[in-house]
């Protein structure tokens, strides 16, 4: 910190790992700046995000660098307030549709991102009493375009981009376009017009020609056609016709562009347009994909109404004492608790309600703490004898209050932006470079991923097999999409391809999948464990070894090893792994086909210039080692490997079962943190061929190119997923309630579906274990349960969420999958059927047959 003061900072943004569950370590850090730098200005993560380093870290660097606007905006209104002699509380709108006192806007202004089109949105559907529609807000230098659902914004999913960067709070899903009144039309000397991103502003009155200004704009377009009446429309009578109609033409066209990005299925929706840019539109003329154009009374002041109808929110966030049987009771509480502070922030008590509900359970304590947040919001109570007061100055001792105008902005011209910018979007893994894209084939019938098409449709086709579970795509798409941007492209073969000594190891990340939300980790975790595993191989340890002679060759090797029983362990960091490997006779296969467990493999072989084999180990994710195929079918699994993310790594030379094995290394995850990569004993060619599920990156391929195709043609995503896989759809609706507890290495809990029409006996509660494994109606009749795969998707988008990303108030669709053939043999469920999970009273159902897959690397 006194680094940071010396050079000249005086901001400072604080994020700590785990924060939201215990951010004892924050407050220490913010403590000290308090108290010894009182000159800098700093925000906690842990008051601002949930479960998620990046996009917390991301929303937390935001804030704070949002902080000293902040002050100028409050300060200024709180000027134009006093000058104007209005004595009312003040309050801001935030982007869930609620209000922010003055003390919070200046704390957490990065809660205003997109405020204004939740206002204009909320405003239009109370203007023009439509519940369902597209709406087109177009201001002075921007244009948002949203939907209305149900008469409110439709919220992102899981996470929400601001300026491409990810946040993980929930937001209005808009688009905007650097299209409104103000925006600069120009002419090039080839005929063609140009209109925007760049806006001369608020200086409309000023600097446009039909105010006697020298700069052409959209306004001056719309007067000249006689879209509107203001200014002076002589000075614009000079504009050739056709420059006019090639401007209005690019105005509609980008419009259109942006309510076709925001539509997600094909049927025409009422378009409403407010906003006082709307003059820019011939409204008389129908929008693609609209069913109709509404243009309400009021319309220009649509953002206004939106605020002034704005909710109160109120929130309980408390560590609290209590188990499973007096769980519903504290929740009832701390609802109560929540709705009281929206009631004494200003809210009628009749309009309050529940929108959020979050438990985040400590771990490793004698009693069983948990962090509790509930969220309620309410309807503003109009009174008339609020007082106003001045809070401004109250919030801290460290912020100074300037009412100054800053010449420097006020007469510079604003900077030029992308004419399309995502503010807050569904993350679907759909970059700008993301286009539709066959699969790359080599002469040798190989398949080369060479495109973010691959890479997207592989990271939604693995989420959705991984049933929750295996980790989140999104790092791994990241990692994955930068692997191909550096020239390395993963070449994956059909397993007929191998040769017959092939050795081909198995990958993957074990522990909790919400660990892996907050400890990033780089390839070279997993790249270590197979790399050590190589070694061990190539020394002369193999499955077939007896204990003695595990023992004996230990011996020979001066490979110091701890023997427990049958069980023989030994670290293995006196190994070196800078020899050079073999890609010829090594290869690589995804231990799971889940999650980011179907990825990262992929990272690691072209890193490492190996190929990757079309096969995993069990056609989705699993949370223990004895449920994968080839060692439900015979495979012994040791020699195997365990490696953290720090490079220490232990090896289970020699054990009596899988089973043993997983004790072995679940317990050397639980020391390492709960996250490590794992890699077991390689595979023979026959082995691959006859105990693993084949085909499943192909599989996953397919999956996600039928979602990504679904959307891009507006199509319904979950129609798409089920007609790849077959299955059923168990239930949509609101996720209601939410349980997650980290405890033993897995991420344990249930999730609670309301049905979206309000039937109970459709709704379903879904149990997991890492992954989800069974699924009950509200009657408690199982309706689903492993091995068939159980995940719940995004309704609107098909994005699959993980057990560790899930939560309350999210729209969803519960499918259930047909596992492949391979795991539903009596052998097999034994392990991976309901009784391998310890339910003894339930018998497994398949649901439907398994479509066969067509591999699309080529057997030559």
């Amino acid at each position: 910190l006194n680094e940071i003061v010396l050079s000249g900072v005086k901001n400072v943004s604080v994020c700590g790992l785990f924060s939201p569950m215990n951010s004892v370590q924050e407050e220490a850090v913010g403590h000290i700046i308090k108290t010894q730098f009182s000159s800098l200005s700093y925000t906690l993560s842990s008051s601002l995000g949930q479960f998620g380093l990046i996009e917390r870290e991301n929303a937390t660097i935001l804030n704070e660098s949002l902080r000293v606007l902040s002050r100028k905006v409050v300060s200024s209104f709180e000027r134009a307030l006093s000058d104007i002699g209005l004595k009312s509380p003040l309050y801001f709108s935030q982007n869930d549709g609620t209000l922010l006192s003055v003390e919070n806007t200046l704390l957490y202004p990065v809660h205003t991102f997109s405020s204004g089109a939740t206002n204009s949105m909320r405003g239009a559907a109370y203007l023009s009493s439509v519940k369902n529609a597209i709406v087109v807000d177009i201001g002075g230098t921007t244009t948002d375009v949203g939907v209305l659902k149900n008469g409110f914004p439709r919220q992102t999913s899981l996470r929400a981009t601001v300026g491409g960067i990810n946040i993980n709070f929930r937001m209005p899903e808009t688009i905007s376009i650097g299209i409104g009144g103000g925006s600069h039309v120009r002419l090039d000397d080839t005929g063609n017009v140009t209109v925007g991103p760049d806006s001369i502003g608020y200086r409309l009155a000023e600097d446009s020609l039909i105010y006697g200004g020298s700069s052409l704009v959209a306004s001056d377009i719309a007067v000249a056609k006689g879209l509107a009446d203001f200014g002076d429309k002589t000075n614009v009578a000079h504009i050739p016709i056709e420059t006019i109609t090639k401007a209005l033409t690019v105005i509609r066209s980008k419009i259109e562009q942006a309510i076709e990005s925001v539509r997600v299925n094909g049927e025409e929706c009422p378009v409403v347009i407010v906003g006082g840019g709307s003059i820019l539109l011939n409204l008389d003329e129908k929008f693609l994909g609209g069913s109709e154009i509404k243009q309400p009374k009021f319309c220009q002041v649509a953002n206004a109404v939106g605020a002034a109808i704005s909710q109160v929110s109120g929130v309980f966030d408390q560590m609290c004492v209590y188990d499973d049987l007096d769980r519903e009771k504290q929740i009832t509480t701390a609802k109560v608790c929540a709705i009281d502070s929206a009631v004494s922030s200003g809210a009628t008590r009749e309009s309050c309600y529940i929108v959020d509900v979050t438990e985040l359970k400590m771990q490793y304590m004698a009693l069983p703490h948990v962090r509790l947040t509930v969220k309620a919001v309410g309807d503003l109570k109009h009174e008339s004898d609020h007082k106003c007061t001045d809070k401004i100055n109250a919030v801290e001792p460290s912020i100074s209050i300037s009412y100054e105008k800053d010449s420097s902005t006020e007469s510079s011209e604003p900077p030029p932006r992308d004419t399309t910018m995502k503010c807050s979007s569904i993350e679907d893994g759909v970059s700008n470079e993301s286009n539709f894209h066959d699969p790359t084939l080599t002469d040798k019938g190989e398949w080369i991923v060479d495109s973010f098409w691959d890479v997207d449709c592989l990271a939604i086709g693995g989420g959705i097999l991984g049933s929750g579970g295996g980790g989140s795509t999104y790092i791994g798409s990241i990692k994955l999409k930068q692997c191909l941007k550096n020239g390395k492209f993963p070449k994956i073969l059909h397993p007929d391809q191998l040769p017959q000594d092939s050795s081909v190891f198995s990958v993957a990340y074990i522990g909790a999948p919400g660990v892996l939300a907050e400890r990033i980790t780089d390839t070279d975790c997993m790249k270590m464990a197979m790399l050590e595993n190589i070694k061990i191989s190539s020394i002369g340890f193999t499955g077939s070894m007896t204990k003695d002679e595990v023992l004996d060759l230990a011996r020979d090797m001066g490979m110091p090893h701890d023997v427990d029983q049958e069980t023989i362990v030994t670290s293995l960091n006196f190994i070196d792994n800078k020899e050079t490997i073999s890609p010829v006779s090594n290869f690589v296969m995804p231990f799971e086909i889940g999650g980011a467990n179907s990825l990262e493999p992929l990272i690691v072989a072209a890193e490492l210039g190996m190929a990757v084999i079309d096969c995993d180990g069990a056609g989705r994710a699993f949370p223990e080692l004895q449920q994968f195929a080839q060692f439900i079918y015979g495979v012994r699994p040791c020699p195997a490997v365990i490696t953290d993310i720090h490079g220490k790594s232990t090896c289970c030379l020699s054990c009596p079962s899988p089973s043993e094995l997983e004790t072995v290394l679940r317990k050397e995850c639980i020391k390492m943190g709960c996250l490590a990569s794992a890699c077991p004993k390689p595979l023979t060619k026959d082995e691959v061929l006859s105990t693993t599920c084949l085909y499943t990156l192909s599989y996953a391929w397919y999956i996600g190119n039928a979602v990504m195709t679904a959307r891009k043609n507006k199509t319904c995503p979950i129609s798409a997923i089920l007609s790849i896989c077959n299955g059923a759809v168990l239930c949509q609706g609101r996720v209601s309630d939410i349980k997650r507890e980290i405890t033993g290495g897995f991420t344990r809990g249930f999730v609670s579906v309301e049905h979206h029409e309000k039937k109970d006996e459709y709704n379903v509660a879904i149990e997991f274990q890492n992954e989800y494994i069974i699924a009950k109606s509200s009657s408690g009749k199982v309706i689903a349960t492993v091995p068939d795969l159980i995940t719940i998707v995004d309704t609107d988008s098909g994005e699959p969420i993980a057990t560790s990303e899930v939560r309350f108030g999210l729209n969803v669709s519960v499918l259930v999958l047909p596992a492949m053939d391979i795991l539903t043999t009596p052998k097999a469920l034994e392990y991976i059927g309901p009784q391998g999970f310890k339910i003894d009273d339930v018998l497994y159902q398949r649901v439907c047959d398994f479509n066969e897959v067509t591999p699309i690397p080529k057997k030559i």
